[in-house]
Formats: structure tokens, sequence, C-alpha cells
């Protein structure tokens, strides 16, 4: 397993159904080629902002996000990182 917590996992696999219960999501695990597609990318969506408590930002929901897992909890752990403190950490020093 790449490097984010569990939880991440959990909720990424529901929304693969290509990917066989024993392989591994790794930062480079191509999404598409799983099966998800763009109606399901919505409820990914909807359940990692539940599952993380914050909010994609608009500039986000680009297909770049849901590219890999990687690129995509880059981008959920910095939602999370400025729900957490109030400022987005690409503005801090």
């Amino acid at each position: 397993m790449a490097d984010w917590p569990n939880e991440f996992d959990v909720v990424l696999r529901g929304y693969l159904p290509g990917l066989s219960s024993d392989e591994t999501i790794q930062a480079d695990t191509i999404l598409g080629a799983h099966g998800l597609d763009s109606l399901a990318l919505l409820g990914l969506m909807l359940d990692l902002e539940a599952e993380f408590g914050c909010t994609f930002p608009p500039e986000a929901l680009t297909a770049a996000t849901f590219y890999t897992a990687g690129t995509l909890w880059e981008v959920l752990h910095a939602a999370d990182v400025r729900s957490s403190d109030g400022h987005n950490p690409a503005e801090l020093p």
C-alpha cells in the first residue's frame, strides 16, 4: 500500500470493480483502467469528502486529479489539510 491511510484505500477500492481483491493500490494505479468512470467519479468524490471531512476545491475537479490513486490522494490530502486549519497549503510561505 502507498503512503495514505487505510480509509482512503477502502473507499477507493469500492469504486474500482476491475481491481482484484489481491491487488494492492499503488500511487501509480490508473483509476480508469480499473473501472472508475465519470459517473462513479462523483460518488467517489462525495464519499472521500465525507470520510475525510473536507471538500475538493473547484479547481481540483479535473480529469488529472482522478487519473491515478497518487494524484487523487495528493489533492485530497491538501483539501483535508486546508479544511483542518483553514489555510490552503499552497498559499503558505
